[in-house]
């Protein structure tokens, strides 16, 4: 697994479904899109890519339209319990 210099965080690229600074409403948390391709706002339940070609590809078959406002590939990092998928 890739560890940048934090510990134990690690970088996964996720496709964001809005986010409070762009384009959601302001005290919302982030939302993502889950591996279904449905909106969720638990980061535990969002869709995690190791690249951002990974990412792209996914929006692709879930036909989700990247507009980079408020639908976009964004690389993140996630702890170890948050890379544990339900």
């Amino acid at each position: 697994m890739a560890r940048n210099r934090r510990g134990n965080r690690h970088m996964r690229y996720v496709v964001m479904a809005a986010t409070h600074s762009q384009g959601g409403a302001p005290g919302r948390p982030d939302s993502f899109f889950a591996e279904d391709g449905s909106v969720t706002q638990f980061r535990d339940r969002a869709a995690k890519f190791f690249t951002g070609p990974e990412a792209f590809d996914f929006a692709k078959r879930k036909n989700i339209d990247l507009n980079q406002t408020t639908r976009y590939v964004h690389s993140m990092d996630f702890s170890e319990s948050e890379l544990r998928q339900p």
